[in-house]
C-alpha cells in the first residue's frame, strides 16, 4: 500500500544537482520527487518492523513457488558456498573444505578447527 502524499516542501538545489537529478529522472521513467524520496528512504531507512508488522507482511505476503527440498538444499548451498559440483553429487566421492566445513556428496559436516599455538 502507498503511502498517500500529504506534506509539501521546497529544497534549494544547485544547477549541478539538479542536473543529476533531472538526467536520472528522463532515463529512469521517475519523477524528480519520487527519486528524492528514494534517496530520503536509503539515507534515512525506517525504524525496524516490530514483530507484529513483520508477521502482518509475512501473512500478506502472496504465496510463491519453491522446488522441492532437495533442490532447495542444493540452491541454498550453491549460493553461500559455491560448491555446485558437491551438491549436486557430482565430485565423485570427493571433500571439499571451506574451514571450518567440510563438503562431501551426502551433505556438510561440521570439522573442528583448532588455531595454531605459536
Amino acid at each position: 500500500m502507498r503511502p498517500t502524499l500529504t506534506r509539501r516542501m521546497q529544497v534549494l538545489l544547485d544547477d549541478e544537482r539538479y542536473e543529476r537529478l533531472a538526467v536520472r529522472a528522463e532515463t529512469t521513467g521517475s519523477s524528480i520527487g519520487a527519486l528524492i524520496r528514494n534517496a530520503i528512504d536509503i539515507a534515512y531507512p525506517r525504524a525496524r518492523l516490530t514483530p507484529r508488522e513483520a508477521a502482518d507482511r509475512l501473512l500478506a505476503a502472496e504465496p510463491m513457488e519453491v522446488e522441492d527440498w532437495p533442490v532447495m538444499k542444493r540452491q541454498i548451498r550453491d549460493e553461500m558456498f559455491g560448491v555446485d559440483d558437491v551438491a549436486s553429487g557430482d565430485s565423485g566421492g570427493a571433500v571439499f573444505s571451506i574451514p571450518p566445513y567440510s563438503f562431501t556428496p551426502s551433505g556438510a559436516t561440521i570439522r573442528t578447527v583448532t588455531p595454531a599455538v605459536g
